[in-house]
């Protein structure tokens, strides 16, 4: 039998984009997790959750930005 508690957080293809896309913009993981909010409560992720559920966004980011502008 499942324990009740709180739904768990499943990102959405725009929360991956937007974690990319300010994370390669060099915006810190506070400044971050303060665009991704919570469905079941309407607040921000905290820092944990965000790096738990958007490790490879965090981790390859900039490479990827730099590799697009280097024109690789």
């Amino acid at each position: 039998m499942a324990k009740p508690g709180r739904k768990p957080f499943i990102p959405s293809a725009e929360q991956r984009r937007l974690v990319a896309q300010y994370a390669a913009m060099g915006a810190t993981q506070d400044q971050i997790r303060q665009l991704i909010l919570k469905p079941d409560d309407g607040k921000p992720v905290s820092i944990g959750l965000l790096e738990r559920e958007f490790r490879e966004e965090l981790d390859t980011a900039t490479v990827k930005a730099n590799a697009t502008v280097a024109g690789a």
